[in-house]
């Protein structure tokens, strides 16, 4: 075993999520250490093929029993395998999750090499600790509206991350309409008035020049085209929040928008103090916070690394710290298929969002009274779907989630019963949801 990767090496084997030691903390390294030994593959891996096998436990189903919740944070690095297939497709890449039981070292050794070598070409494997071998497949999961149990009324205090734009706003207008709940929008943009003689400009373009204008005689000099293009981006940004505060009050909602980063465990945890103070213990969190930093994997820097999966892994971690006394009947993370399916140049992206997955799963074993949803989406019609990225996504053939259909999906799935944490959602018009199940596989036998 060795620590790094040498750039020169064909094909690695990551245990790191084999550890013991299951703090968010340390998982949060683990998986950066195997993006890190990722990227040192990429070169050859893309030009001459080679190996790449990813080893967690996850309980040996990739974590869909939620039996182990400690565990749920390592989670993430069957989605950096998903991602490495579709980004090298001459090398072999597979993702086990091998359950250890118990069992000492030798004996996962011995599991594994069997697998390795016997085992077949099937991308993702669960070896449980009874020897038994599973592989997750997508199921068909119908929507049931639990009409006996909402958790969503006016009397529900939900606190909400991302939801001042984008697709969390379409979202929390769909239940302001038809359950208008108290909602605590978090989000980082702070609302600032914008500089005078802006009112005419409502698109960047537009901002920019108007910006230019305006600025050019300023004390320290010209304004430059990066610090215009920001500044207008943070006026659309303030313009698009007040628009959302405004209309969630028109649809009978109380709600209030607090300036945090969602990274900062501390600032989240006051943050929810003052919404208690004023409007009593919190009864629902949906975490719709998320940032991109497409790169290929040979390109990854660990800087965006970072902010990709701290926004999504160590904002739901605050969340879930800063509420763990108060009585929360719903939980609802915005992920992605890109941690179900993986997907080129989000490498960091899927592993955030499959960490989201597993750790859904674990809270509906440490919260049964909580209706838990992930909702792995696929791309919406809006968002951090910009113009470009979309017609990348209408070239290849994926069709775009419309705001509203995917607003109305979203209240059909936080108002409905049953078991199922993950549920993928595709556009248009038939908005399919699956959950994910892990079936018994033969293949090997013996084991």
């Amino acid at each position: 075993m060795v620590d790094d990767v040498p750039e020169t090496a064909s094909a690695a084997i990551l245990l790191g999520a084999l550890t013991e030691d299951t703090s968010p903390t340390r998982a949060r390294a683990v998986s950066r250490a195997a993006l890190a030994a990722a990227r040192r593959l990429a070169p050859r891996a893309t030009e001459r093929g080679g190996l790449l096998v990813t080893v967690q436990d996850t309980g040996g189903d990739f974590g869909l029993d939620g039996g182990d919740p400690a565990r749920a944070w390592l989670g993430g690095l069957a989605a950096l395998a998903r991602t490495a297939a579709r980004e090298w497709p001459l090398a072999s890449v597979r993702a086990l999750d091998c359950a250890r039981g118990g069992r000492g070292p030798e004996q996962i050794a011995e599991v594994l090499v069997t697998e390795l070598t016997v085992g077949g070409a099937t991308p993702a494997v669960g070896l449980r600790a009874d020897g038994s071998r599973v592989v997750p497949v997508p199921v068909p999961a119908a929507v049931v509206p639990d009409v006996d149990q909402s958790r969503v009324g006016p009397g529900s205090v939900i606190v909400v991350t991302g939801g001042a734009r984008g697709v969390t706003a379409a979202a929390m207008r769909a239940m302001a309409e038809e359950h208008q709940p108290y909602l605590a929008l978090i989000g980082r943009t702070e609302l600032v008035e914008e500089p005078p003689g802006l009112d005419g400009a409502t698109e960047e373009a537009d901002l920019v020049r108007s910006l230019a204008s305006s600025w050019g005689d300023r004390a320290d000099g010209p304004p430059s085209p990066a610090e215009l293009a920001a500044e207008a981006r943070r006026v659309l940004a303030v313009r698009e929040i007040r628009a959302t505060l405004d209309d969630l009050r028109a649809l009978g909602s109380p709600v209030r928008y607090l300036s945090v980063d969602v990274r900062d465990e501390a600032a989240v945890a006051a943050a929810l103090d003052e919404v208690r103070r004023d409007w009593g213990p919190i009864t629902g969190l949906v975490h719709g916070a998320g940032t991109l930093a497409d790169r290929l994997l040979a390109d990854k820097t660990d800087e965006q690394f970072d902010r990709v999966l701290d926004t999504k892994v160590g904002g739901l971690r605050a969340l879930l710290t800063a509420t763990e006394d108060d009585p929360v009947e719903l939980l609802c993370v915005f992920s992605s298929v890109a941690g179900c399916f993986g997907n080129a140049g989000q490498a960091d992206y899927a592993m955030a969002n499959e960490v989201l997955d597993l750790v859904a799963s674990s809270q509906r074993i440490t919260r049964p009274d909580c209706l838990v949803r992930s909702l792995a989406w696929g791309p919406w019609h809006g968002g951090m779907v910009g113009p470009a990225l979309a017609e990348r996504f209408e070239r290849a053939g994926v069709p775009l989630i419309p705001l509203g259909a995917g607003a109305t999906a979203f209240t059909e799935e936080v108002t409905g019963s049953g078991a199922a944490t993950r549920v993928v959602l595709v556009a248009p018009g038939t908005l399919a949801a699956f959950g994910v199940d892990a079936a018994p596989d033969e293949h090997a036998a013996g084991r």
